[in-house]
This record gives structure tokens, sequence and C-alpha cells, in this order.
């Protein structure tokens, strides 16, 4: 993240400005939770919080049925939105990434990840991520999480008969349309939503092809065994870019 906007001191004030929290008590926790991590961002939670007391308040803090993921995001989104309006163009990457639970194994709601032979649970998430040009973040577009269903394990030709919207492979829409709602708001900029090989769907080229703002493009970016290939679509036109050998280093 870029340092912190605005004339307050208390930087996590700016960027959680429009917090939808009634309880003070939580708004002024979630400050503290924000400030303290922002000061030590690889640490516990009783290393990040330092005193007793305070790593206790922030466990309830999380706990708490009123504090949910997207209403701690909301307001970083809506902060990010306006820092993405003094740019021209911004690149907004997506991909995924799971969330391994292997040292909290009590913990109940998660599903299966990585293997069928590693037996490994946790959660998945898809996150996308605004930067600009010059490859400075500008903050969160989206990050829905969810554990898999593990009655759905082995069940990939079942699942091939179904539409993308149940599906997995949806999340890459679901970026896109999120970044095209913000895009919509942001009428001066130009986006890039950037995916990997994963992303490479034809439903997902057909939607950006209708996209009525003609101000978002979609680029693949794949590398495999040491090639490179992108794939690019933009204003509804869609070109392959020939294939370059990239260096060992890349990879």
């Amino acid at each position: 993240m870029p340092a912190p906007l605005g004339k307050s001191a208390f930087w996590a004030e700016v960027e959680f400005a429009t917090l939808r929290l009634h309880d003070q008590r939580l708004k002024q926790r979630l400050l503290t939770v924000a400030q303290d991590f922002y000061k030590n961002p690889q640490a516990n939670v009783p290393q990040a919080c330092g005193t007793k007391a305070r790593p206790l308040g922030t466990y309830r803090f999380f706990q708490n049925e009123k504090v949910t993921m997207e209403v701690i995001l909301t307001p970083h989104i809506e902060a990010s939105r306006a820092r993405i309006r003094a740019h021209a163009v911004v690149l907004a990457p997506q991909d995924t990434t799971t969330l391994n639970d292997y040292h909290h194994p009590a913990t109940e709601k998660f599903g299966p990840i990585n293997t069928k032979q590693d037996q490994a649970t946790g959660l998945i998430l898809h996150d996308t991520v605004a930067f600009s040009e010059d490859g400075i973040p500008l903050g969160m577009i989206d990050a829905p999480c969810w554990a898999r269903d593990p009655h759905d394990r082995g069940k990939r030709e079942w699942r091939q008969h179904l539409p993308i919207e149940p599906k997995e492979s949806h999340k890459w829409l679901r970026s896109y349309r999120k970044l095209a709602e913000i895009q919509a708001l942001c009428p001066d900029t130009l986006f890039v939503s950037v995916g990997g090989r994963e992303s490479d769907l034809y439903k997902l080229f057909t939607e950006v092809a209708r996209e009525p703002t003609g101000r978002s493009s979609w680029c693949v970016l794949s590398v495999v065994a040491g090639v490179e290939s992108i794939r690019t679509l933009s204003y509804g036109r869609m070109s392959v870019r020939s294939q370059w050998s990239v260096s060992s280093s890349y990879n």
C-alpha cells in the first residue's frame, strides 16, 4: 500500500473513514488493530499488539459477528477508488491463493485445498489489487474468500456440464465485473485487468467484448516451459501476441 493520504497522523482514520459499524468501540478497535499491523505486518496477533490486554481485545473483535470481511474491506475499497481516480491507467491483476490451516487443526468450516493426497484444508482467496503504471499499489478492488465443499472433490466430469456461475472459475468474471463497476465511477481512468492462464475463458472474453464503457481491457498472461504469451482484448477486439522466450530468471 502507498503511504496513507490525508492530514491525520492516524492514517487508519482516513482509510476507514466510511466504515459502516455503528458501535464506536468496534470502530476504535479496528483502527487500533490496523495501526498495530501496519507497524508490524508480518507479526502474529500477540507480537503486533504488544501488551497482554490488547491481543484479547483483538481476538474478541474478530469473533464479533458484526465484523465481517466485507465490512472491513468496503471502506478500504472506497479509499482505493479515490486513489485510482488520480491515474490515467490502472493495472488490476487478479490471482488465487490458498490459506492453509495446518497450524490450526481445531478450526472448523474449512475446505480441501491443494491435492487429495496431502489432505490439506483451508480457504481460497481470490484477490484483485490496483496498481499504477509505476507499480505502486493503490489498494484492493475485490477479495472473495470461501471454503470448498469437501463433497465436490472428485466430481470434475460432473462439473464440466454446469454453467460457469456455480463453478470456481466464475471468480474471474466476478473480479472483472467488480472492476467494471469501479471503472464506471472513474470514467477518466483506463483499467487493464490481468489474469494468469487459468483465466483464459471464452465466457470472460465475450463479456469483455460487450463491455459498454469501452474503458476497460483484459489481458491474459501465461508462462509455460520458459515461453511467455499474452492474449489481450481491448475495446471489443481480440489479439494474440506472438510467443517469445523468456529468461530462466523470470521463472
